[in-house]
């Protein structure tokens, strides 16, 4: 069975098609193919599908939907494409082909003829799978629904497939193959400045030289009218070099795709990729964007950062770079010349100090579209250093703590995970069937683990590697709190290294401070119950607390209330943590201050 997806939406076997009239169940199957593989959560489904105006039940309009359209692809002898999943649907295409899949395997195997200088092989690997093209992603319904994030990242593939076709068309000595496929790609993003580079060079190659400047003169009004800005180095060198009446080549500098592997079983964050996403596509219209996440020790922020990398990263076709700047430890000027050394600079002409690579690395990267992953930045001049200057680049920042001294950022807070996600995520890396049986122990996991995506994925790792074991005997070894860090290890994952890291990175009198409140009997605290505890004046043990809120070991639990007092809390990882260090002494000297401050 084939199922299409570039165009309007197709499913048939060679001699038939399905026939799905009604446009919400091709919305529906067309939003499931387009995500294949991943598993959509119904709310997700639900807001696609009525953006404007949602049914009075959500969930049960979308599980009628799904019924009809498993009732037609059984009746078609497609059963079980669409499986059920905790939360959410997953089309499984299994050995069916499908359109997209098979285009990203061709674009694969055309940057590996490349890598070989198999130029002959890559042209016609890209030919074969711009031909797969029949439209627009899912043909633009009216009605309906298609993923933005999967459609621009297919248009963006499509994008520069078609660039490298032409550019491959050029260097072989047939600009005017070129020619009409970049004109169609002006038309869709007139923007573009690498197809509108190609397209000038293919005319002036062609003998046209008096057009190829009239699409300079068309890309600088676009430019300057829609964007506010001038070309790029790039083109303008190229005018240049049309007006002079040289035969100018296209620019060969590399696009590193440097990003690490994505991390397994992924859930939740939905609304926050997305307002992140939107964010950096706004911001990188005009400038250079830069989003960091924030977040307790162990929430998943290194997760997020990359998550979101690869949503965008077909929207940054010059290069996706990526460094870990452990908390502060990492050199700036080692960073800068990885990032040069990727971007194709000599290792000896690498200028020597961080202030030269830093100018070298803003020269190298003018004018090109770059995504940086800056993870666990330690502070907001290490920050600094690393970013790019150009307008159309953008930079994804992990951090503890929100640096306002980086101009123009976009911080966002990422909080633990919903029980049911913290489920989601078990089920995914443990298997449905062993969550599934024992649900009141899948909870208490979820529970011991504080909702901490880096504990549940410690808990999903240790059950995948022990198939023997059952999720209530796992429950039961988390139960006691004081072998619960113990428990959450594995590999090179520890809960107890991920707080001890931020806990290092706090002055010693903030250490002192979390030691005794972790030991603390109640839920929430107030400063001034602090305040007893440390045996500190009110308005230095709140400025304590504050900071230790900065450093994302203590949370804003309810804000100011009548008497406007606000409450506090140490999750309960943290709280655990904070009570192996040096605070017992302390309670067994003053055990009436810790009794007293819990009442």
């Amino acid at each position: 069975m084939e199922f299409r997806v570039l165009g309007p939406l197709e499913v048939g076997d060679g001699s038939r098609r399905l026939q799905l009239g009604a446009p919400m169940q091709r919305a529906l199957l067309g939003q499931l193919l387009l995500t294949a593989g991943r598993t959509v959560p119904v709310e997700e489904i639900a807001d696609r599908l009525w953006p404007d105006r949602s049914p009075q039940r959500p969930r049960n309009a979308v599980q009628l939907l799904v019924l009809r359209v498993r009732r037609a692809l059984a009746e078609f002898g497609c059963d079980g494409l669409i499986e059920s999943q905790p939360g959410g649907y997953r089309a499984c295409t299994g050995e069916h082909v499908l359109d997209a899949d098979r285009f990203a395997e061709l674009v694969g195997q055309a940057d590996d003829a490349a890598a070989r200088g198999d130029t002959a092989a890559e042209r016609a690997l890209l030919a074969d799978a711009l031909a797969l093209w029949r439209g627009p992603v899912l043909g633009q319904p009216a009605t309906g629904w298609q993923s933005p994030a999967e459609a621009v990242r297919l248009d963006a593939l499509r994008l520069d497939a078609g660039e490298r076709l032409a550019a491959a068309d050029i260097a072989a000595g047939h600009p005017e193959r070129a020619v009409p496929l970049l004109r169609e790609r002006l038309r869709l993003d007139p923007g573009r400045e690498r197809a509108t580079a190609l397209l000038m060079l293919a005319l002036h190659r062609g003998g046209r030289r008096a057009e190829a400047l009239t699409v300079y003169r068309q890309a600088y009004r676009y430019a300057t009218d829609e964007l506010g800005l001038e070309p790029g180095a790039e083109l303008r060198a190229l005018q240049q070099d049309i007006l002079r009446g040289d035969d100018p080549a296209p620019r060969t500098d590399p696009r590193p795709a440097a990003l690490p592997n994505r991390l397994a079983a992924f859930v939740g964050r939905a609304e926050l990729t997305r307002a992140i996403v939107d964010t950096v596509r706004q911001h990188a219209a005009t400038g250079t964007a830069v989003c960091g996440i924030t977040g307790m020790p162990g929430v998943g922020k290194s997760a997020l950062a990359l998550h979101v990398a690869y949503e965008l990263r077909e929207s940054f076709p010059d290069g996706q770079l990526h460094a870990d700047l452990g908390a502060g430890t990492a050199d700036p000027a080692a960073v800068l010349m990885r990032f040069l050394r990727l971007l194709g600079v000599p290792a000896d002409a690498v200028p020597f100090g961080q202030a030269a690579r830093a100018e070298l690395f803003r020269a190298r990267t003018s004018g090109r579209r770059i995504l940086l992953v800056l993870d666990d930045a330690g502070s907001a001049a290490q920050l600094r250093a690393l970013l790019p200057a150009s307008a159309g680049s953008a930079v994804l920042v992990s951090a503890r703590t929100a640096y306002t001294g980086v101009d123009g950022a976009s911080w966002f807070r990422l909080d633990v995970l919903e029980p049911r996600e913290g489920v989601a995520l078990l089920t995914g890396l443990a298997g449905a069937g062993r969550i599934a049986i024992a649900p009141t122990a899948t909870a208490r996991v979820v529970d011991y683990c504080g909702g901490l995506p880096l504990a549940l994925r410690i808990a999903g790792a240790r059950l995948a590697a022990r198939p023997s074991w059952s999720v209530t005997r796992l429950a039961a070894q988390l139960a006691d709190p004081r072998r619960r860090l113990d428990e959450l290890v594995a590999d090179d994952m520890s809960v107890r290294e991920a707080i001890g890291r931020g806990f290092a990175a706090c002055t010693p009198r903030q250490r002192r401070a979390l030691c005794l409140i972790g030991w603390l009997d109640a839920a929430e605290f107030s400063a001034w119950e602090a305040a007893a505890v440390l045996d500190e004046p009110l308005e230095v043990t709140t400025e304590l607390v504050e900071q230790l809120v900065d450093a994302q070991l203590v949370q804003v639990r309810r804000a100011a209330d009548l008497a406007g007092a606000v409450h506090y809390a140490v999750p309960d990882l943290i709280r655990l943590y904070a009570r192996e260090q040096q605070a017992e002494p302390i309670r067994a000297r003053h055990p009436e201050l810790l009794r007293t401050a819990a009442l």
